[in-house]
Formats: C-alpha cells, structure tokens, sequence
C-alpha cells in the first residue's frame, strides 16, 4: 500500500468531506515528484482519514475493450516500464448537475487566426472547451479542493488514449469508465 506521506508537497486535487476525511488525486506533471509503482500511478486516487489513514485506494472499472495486459506491452516494447493512464483531476457536480468551477481574470491570448480557446461553462452548465472571437470575461477552471456537500456527483479525467472520463462513488471507492462512445468526453 502507498505511503501518502511522502507525497505531501506534490500539488494534489482534493474533496473535503464534512467528517475531516478526503478524497485525493495525486497526479502531478513537474518531473520532479518522486515517480509512483505502475499499479500506484494507474489508481492514483485515495480517501484519508482524518488521520491520513487510507481508507481505500480507487478500483477503476474500464471499458471491457480496454486491455491492460496488450497496452503494458507496448509501453514495454518501447522501453518504459508499462502503460500509465492516472486520474488527472476532478470535475464535481451540484446536486443541479452545474459544475463547481473557479472564475479567475482572462489569461488566454487569441491564436493567430483571432480566437480564443478555453474551458468553460456552456448555456447549460456543462464544461466544454469553447472557442470564440470576443475576449472571455473570465477563465473559468476547476478548483484543485472542493468542500464535498450530500448530493455532489465526481467525475474524474483520466491522461491517456482509451477510458478517459470517469464517475467516483465517493464512498466505496470505485470508479466506473463513462466517456462517451465513439467521441471524446471533451
């Protein structure tokens, strides 16, 4: 089992449940982290106890056509250690179905065909990727911690190529593969 501890400075996506518990996602993309087992960086989403305690590591259920043996090796094949397909981030849902986003200042720069590219919140509260020629008023984001309230609903990104978009079960820990067929989630 992980030993969370050594994985404190990393920046690290969390719920805050109401009873001091948490639910983490350790994933970070600096190069300077210490480098997690292959199991580790494919589950790498924890509950804590008020303690620190692992309550449970994640159980992810993929796509049946998702085959785990085929893809470690072809990473192997190519000289690294296996496939590593890690949780990225979180995306929580009001009991509304809105997404809990942060507003910040516009940071975006139009490409070189004048539009600007960026995610955010359509005419229906879903996050897209948007793209406009007027300026964004605002940068729209997920926040890294959320205060987990009865009636949110995760879904949780994944990095690579196959399963990418993901609903939680904050309780029991498991993590079912729901990205949409034949399109990207995005």
């Amino acid at each position: 089992m992980i030993e969370i501890q050594e994985y404190v400075g990393w920046p690290i996506r969390r719920l805050i449940l109401p009873n001091e518990e948490q639910v983490i996602c350790l994933y970070c993309k600096t190069g300077n982290e210490p480098e997690l087992n292959l199991y580790d960086a494919n589950h790498n989403v924890f509950r804590l106890d008020k303690d620190g305690n692992v309550v449970w590591q994640i159980t992810r259920i993929d796509d049946p056509v998702v085959n785990w043996k085929y893809l470690h090796q072809l990473a192997r094949e190519e000289g690294r250690r296996g496939w590593i397909d890690p949780f990225t981030q979180f995306r929580v849902y009001r009991e509304d179905g809105s997404v809990i986003i942060e507003r910040h200042p516009p940071t975006e720069k139009p490409d070189w065909r004048g539009y600007y590219r960026y995610f955010g919140v359509d005419e229906y509260g879903k996050l897209r990727n948007l793209v406009t020629k007027k300026p964004p008023p605002y940068t729209e984001a997920l926040p890294d911690v959320v205060a987990w309230q009865p009636g949110y609903r995760v879904e949780l990104f994944a990095l690579g190529i196959g399963s990418l978009l993901f609903e939680l079960d904050v309780e029991t820990g498991v993590a079912t593969e729901i990205t949409p067929k034949g399109q990207r989630p995005w």
